[in-house]
């Protein structure tokens, strides 16, 4: 509805898909680099859920099994109101969850962790990143991200955390979630 349905972004011929390409992928490329895991399997649903009439998806979700054995989900949509977050993600094991809420109110961001503890107590605990004040577009993230690249560009380091590996494994990671939701199937995969 911000931009309208004949945006550029919502045009499959031009953009090749809709939230997944747009939005999504910072969060699936966020997920391989702070997990460091592969993902081996995918589950997934990618649609048109809310009312905007656009050619490509609006939002969906994914559920990435990752190699260690853990189950990473994914939620998100333009139908989601951006005051509660456009998206998130969930790491679930065995022991242990942890959620990833990047706009999370007065805060740059949050982990809440949840686990066990002995005598069938869980282990509750919240870290809130503090507040990114950095004007401009990504705040002091993006100005970062521009000085890891101009570092690498001038040989003060070998390699910036957003390499192309990274970015063919993201693209990777979304062409299997728009297969996955095609096929209404698992797609089994081998990706990071």
């Amino acid at each position: 509805r911000r931009r309208g349905a004949s945006h550029y972004l919502f045009d499959p011929q031009i953009s090749g898909g809709g939230f997944f390409n747009w939005l999504a992928c910072h969060y699936l490329d966020l997920l391989l680099y702070v997990t460091g895991e592969s993902v081996v399997g995918v589950t997934a649903r990618a649609d048109n859920f809310g009312v905007s009439d656009i050619e490509v998806e609006d939002g969906g979700v994914a559920i990435m099994d990752l190699q260690c054995g853990a189950l990473a989900t994914f939620v998100g949509g333009y139908w989601i109101p951006r005051w509660a977050g456009e998206a998130h993600w969930t790491i679930r094991g065995s022991e242990r969850w942890v959620r990833w809420d990047p706009g999370r109110e007065d805060t740059g961001g949050a982990l809440d962790i949840h686990g066990p503890q002995p005598q069938w107590y869980a282990m509750e605990d919240v870290y809130n990143s503090p507040v990114n004040d950095t004007s401009g577009y990504g705040g002091s993230l993006g100005v970062s991200l521009l000085n890891d690249w101009f570092d690498c560009i001038e040989g003060k380091v070998d390699a910036c955390r957003n390499t192309a590996q990274s970015m063919f494994n993201t693209i990777s990671l979304i062409e299997t979630i728009y297969e996955s939701s095609k096929q209404a199937r698992r797609v089994d995969c081998q990706i990071g």
